[in-house]
């Protein structure tokens, strides 16, 4: 690349704080390019690989687009109707809550999740809460988006996550427009109870805030209380916004045949599907004009 001295990055670039993980994983691969032995420990990620019935669908959509029977083109946005009917039926097996598909919204990577996300609940400069320690991302990506964040210390004593009290003496008069939750936490891996959680979602409706319930470590749960959606919460589809990730099921499980859950891969070679359910793009906003 050459240097061009009239280019910058732009101000906002160089204002949000680094992934730590990632120059992390960088001095690990280095190490192995050396031949060194690694043991990674740095990123929380599936060690059992995609299910097998994943892998078979994924293996025939790309048998039939070599043959000429297909094509792996552009799907519609929100990802393909079957996928998102199977992630529906998912939540009413697991949780018994009715999800309309149409609420459904698939990424490639949860990444991309929180930018479609907090860029449809949040404007530049709203302030939006969350549990310190917690997982970085949150904050590189609000901030990227011009959000300002608001750190909620947490300890022991609070299970490592927020409480109405805390949230109370955090607003120091000023309001905030979201919440992020994570059940069970990173980096901490602690549960909110489901009175708790929902004490929570109750906090946020009566203050208009959206409540981000990131529930992607659900099914690595320890103990006798199962973790809960906050879609299971009253009112919880109007004013929650949700990330999941469906990992590897039982091949007996309802929702596991791969004839009535179809796969086709659309431009990612991600095994396991992301989503948020009720991230709605279409929600309007008093501040911008009604389209013409």
């Amino acid at each position: 690349m050459v240097a061009n001295e009239a280019l910058a990055a732009s101000l906002r670039a160089s204002q949000v704080p680094p992934f730590k993980v990632m120059e992390v994983m960088i001095a690990a691969h280095e190490r192995e390019r050396a031949g060194l032995p690694v043991l990674h420990l740095e990123v929380g990620q599936p060690a059992d690989g995609a299910p097998a019935h994943a892998c078979e669908a994924a293996k025939r959509a790309l048998d039939a687009c070599a043959a000429g029977r297909t094509t792996l083109g552009y799907t519609i946005s929100d990802g393909i109707d079957p996928l998102r009917a199977a992630i529906a039926r998912d939540y009413k097996i697991q949780y018994g809550v009715a999800v309309d598909p149409a609420d459904v919204m698939v990424t490639t990577g949860s990444s991309a999740a929180f930018v479609l996300g907090f860029t449809a609940a949040f404007d530049h400069g709203d302030r939006v809460a969350i549990a310190t320690p917690g997982y970085p991302a949150y904050r590189n990506i609000l901030e990227a988006l011009g959000i300002e964040v608001v750190s909620i210390p947490v300890d022991a004593s609070t299970n490592f996550q927020p409480t109405c009290e805390l949230l109370d003496a955090a607003l120091d008069g000023k309001p905030i427009k979201g919440l992020i939750v994570a059940s069970p936490s990173n980096p901490t891996g602690t549960v909110l109870k489901r009175d708790e959680l929902f004490e929570l979602i109750d906090w946020c409706k009566s203050k208009k805030v959206w409540f981000v319930s990131d529930e992607i470590y659900h099914k690595i749960e320890y103990g006798d209380e199962r973790a809960t959606t906050a879609l299971e919460a009253p009112g919880g589809a109007e004013t929650c916004l949700v990330r999941i990730t469906r990992r590897r099921r039982p091949e007996n499980h309802p929702a596991s045949s791969s004839s009535d859950d179809p796969i086709r891969p659309s431009f990612s070679p991600i095994p396991t599907v992301r989503s948020i359910p009720r991230v709605i793009p279409r929600v309007p906003n008093p501040r911008m004009p009604n389209p013409r």
